[in-house]
């Protein structure tokens, strides 16, 4: 009997090395032809089995995870405008729990946490600024403001419109983004390219935008107040379009209403 379960367990610790082996290692091109995805498949199976990675340019990390017999599996990570986001997977399906840090794969300064469905935001959202301080919370199924811990939007200057009519009062809060000024400088900075022409020609200087949030958060209008080169001026629009047109804006506020108003958005570029 002593000698049968011996054998039983080399047969069992010889299968297990076996079906080790049976792993194939992938490096494949994406249909798109931009990214290289470097993963193993369970030759038994045929399914991705083992860490998955899509890298970029042959050297930066988009996407990173785990499969387990063709479903995703513990935490991925990937970016998304810049952005490092994590989420959970058990058995294929993800917990629809994200955190979002402010940076690349190397990055471990969360920007906001929340629950996002078919890609949009739901339920109750924190977002954090300086050294991982609350900035504000945010009840997206709701459209509420449940917290704001941010001196630099309150108590402000604004031009705001009344009946179609532009004026200047001292607001409650000017209109922001949900998560505050870090977080929108750090989704400018994160989205920008500088102009080839510009570095040629050292060109540098402070772009301001312009544009318009209504009482629903809507941005639009989009407009150069002032620029140093029209290049400059170009990409400022092109991340207004592709990022801050995008972000969650929250109207400003003149004795308890909210109204629509004029925001300056200013963008720095500087050669290094």
């Amino acid at each position: 009997m002593k000698q049968l379960l011996l054998l039983s367990l080399a047969f069992l610790c010889f299968s297990t090395t076996v079906k080790a082996q049976k792993l194939k290692k992938v490096k494949q091109q994406t249909a798109d032809g931009l990214h290289t995805e470097i993963f193993t498949i369970d030759k038994n199976s045929g399914l991705k089995h083992g860490e998955y990675k899509k890298i970029v340019d042959k050297y930066e990390t988009v996407e990173i995870g785990n499969y387990i017999q063709g479903k995703k599996h513990g935490e991925w990570a990937f970016l998304k405008d810049g952005f490092k986001v994590v989420a959970i997977f058990e058995n294929g399906q993800s917990n629809n729990y994200y955190y979002i840090y402010s940076g690349g794969f190397s990055s471990n300064e969360i920007a906001s946490e929340g629950e996002m469905i078919n890609n949009q935001k739901v339920g109750v959202w924190k977002f954090y600024g300086f050294k991982n301080k609350i900035h504000s919370i945010y009840d997206f199924t709701n459209n509420k403001l449940l917290k704001l811990d941010d001196k630099s939007v309150k108590d402000r200057e604004i031009d705001y419109y009344d009946n179609g009519v532009l004026k200047t009062a001292l607001a409650d809060n000017k209109a922001f983004t949900i998560g505050g000024e870090i977080h929108l400088l750090k989704t400018i900075a994160m989205s920008l390219r500088y102009p080839a022409v510009a570095k040629k020609y050292n060109i540098e200087g402070r772009v301001i935008l312009t544009a318009v949030v209504d009482i629903d958060g809507t941005i639009s209008k989009p407009k150069i107040k002032s620029s140093p080169d029209e290049s400059l001026s170009d990409e400022v629009l092109r991340i207004y379009n592709k990022n801050i047109s995008k972000l969650n804006w929250l109207p400003a506020n003149v004795n308890g209403i909210a109204v629509k108003s004029i925001v300056e958005i200013p963008v720095r570029f500087k050669l290094e």
